[in-house]
């Protein structure tokens, strides 16, 4: 059996990922107020953050879905798509550095 310390150290791999359901709030935020969005719970990044985790938390599927309206609404633009999947490529380009992916594991889930 391999240690759970090595298990923590090896560096992580993202093999399905939907753009939707990987956006930063402040993204979101800053989307919405782009394209002129006005149906999002919040314009505060960290209220929105912690809306979108209650809801993702909250044991109901209906209440989990509810935050893709927003993420796809402010998605639909070819410069917010292209917005995204730049982001979302940097972001996991960047977790796959060693030092990135111990940080990342050892943090709590």
């Amino acid at each position: 059996m391999i240690p759970l310390e090595t298990l923590r150290a090896a560096p992580k791999v993202l093999l399905h990922d939907h753009l939707d359901g990987g956006l930063r709030p402040a993204t979101v935020v800053e989307l919405a107020r782009d394209l002129r969005y006005t149906g999002l719970p919040t314009t505060d990044a960290r209220e929105l953050a912690r809306w979108f985790h209650a809801s993702a938390a909250s044991g109901s599927l209906a209440l989990y879905l509810r935050g893709f309206a927003h993420t796809i609404a402010v998605m639909q633009s070819p410069e917010s798509i292209e917005r995204t999947s730049a982001a979302r490529t940097s972001r996991a380009t960047a977790s796959c550095t060693p030092s990135r992916a111990t940080r990342r594991s050892s943090a709590p889930r």
